[in-house]
């Protein structure tokens, strides 16, 4: 887990100093694959207390990596049935709201 910790802390690192050195035009590159890389580690750190797997061993990687895809998907899934349910809401004026003038 220590181990896990380390790299993740290192690549954070080394993201911050190639943000540093870079023009300011790469600067929101950057920054972008930075905020998905810590949106991936915070979310695997969240699946992985929650199944409660032991990763110190390949079964238990690969069963940690299934657990992580299945909930990528259900949450892209829901993102789509949230995004069908907006679209086909009726957005336009009440028309119970009477006349200002």
């Amino acid at each position: 887990m220590v181990g896990w910790l380390l790299i993740a802390i290192g690549v954070l690192v080394l993201l911050v100093v190639l943000i540093k050195l870079k023009e300011v035009r790469h600067h929101f590159v950057y920054r972008l694959i930075g905020i998905l890389l810590i949106f991936v580690l915070a979310t695997f750190v969240y699946i992985w207390i929650k199944s409660g797997i032991n990763i110190t061993t390949y079964e238990g990687f690969l069963q940690i990596g299934k657990a992580y895809y299945s909930w990528a998907a259900s949450l892209f899934g829901n993102m789509g049935s949230i995004t069908g349910y907006v679209v086909q809401q009726d957005w336009g004026l009440n028309s119970t709201i009477q006349s200002l003038s």
